[in-house]
């Protein structure tokens, strides 16, 4: 049986480590949540008034609802083109995650969904699984501005779209090994449409 390992766009046994040390399901999804939330709040997110303000916690429920549904898309595309899968959390990438806190950039990489494929994977299953991620949180935010739009002009909606905007720009750039690196290759016209889109969202007005 040919079994191929995908993670996160990278072909072959998976790596092994101190720094690539992973942490399987459910620690993979807390660290993962974790880690991104004190990137953007820093220490603030142990202080319980953070969270009396709407729009952290539109900021924090967007974030656990994205990266589950962003995570769990990329699952299920994977079981569709015959591969078994995982979100898995690494030491370095919750390292790095949580260090970006500190900078104005954020870093979001805490993890990946690792895929282990029973066979070749053909290139429209590669773009599928990369895109189906960021497809997710493009999605949740379009949502997110269209109840805005529709009257409920509310700061939870705010935090909600930054949040999954931002997962899904960040995702969608064309460096390994994030999506937008796998999706490039496989289809640089369908990612190109995907990262304007994503892109247009993170400067729209609400």
């Amino acid at each position: 049986m040919n079994e191929t390992y995908y993670e996160a766009g990278y072909y072959g046994k998976p790596r092994r480590s101190i720094m690539n040390k992973v942490y399987g399901e459910p620690g993979s999804w807390i660290l993962g949540v974790f880690s991104i939330a004190f990137a953007f709040l820093g220490i603030d997110m142990f202080r319980v008034g953070t969270y009396l303000n709407l729009y952290n916690d539109g900021f924090l429920i967007g974030l656990i609802t994205g990266m589950i549904i962003h995570e769990s898309a990329h699952k299920y595309a994977g079981r569709r083109n015959g591969c078994v899968s995982m979100y898995v959390a690494t030491a370095w990438g919750v390292l790095v995650t949580i260090a970006s806190g500190f900078f104005p950039v954020k870093l979001l990489i805490p993890g990946f969904t690792s895929l282990m494929c029973f066979g070749r994977v053909s290139r429209e299953g590669e773009f599928e699984i990369s895109s189906w991620g960021p497809l997710t949180n493009i999605v949740l935010a379009i949502m997110a501005i269209a109840v805005y739009y529709a009257g409920i002009h509310s700061l939870f909606l705010q935090g909600f779209l930054f949040i999954n905007v931002w997962i899904a720009v960040f995702n969608l750039l064309p460096i390994p090994p994030l999506d937008g690196w796998k999706m490039i290759k496989t289809s640089p016209l369908k990612w190109g449409v995907m990262f304007i889109v994503s892109v247009l969202l993170l400067f729209t007005p609400l």
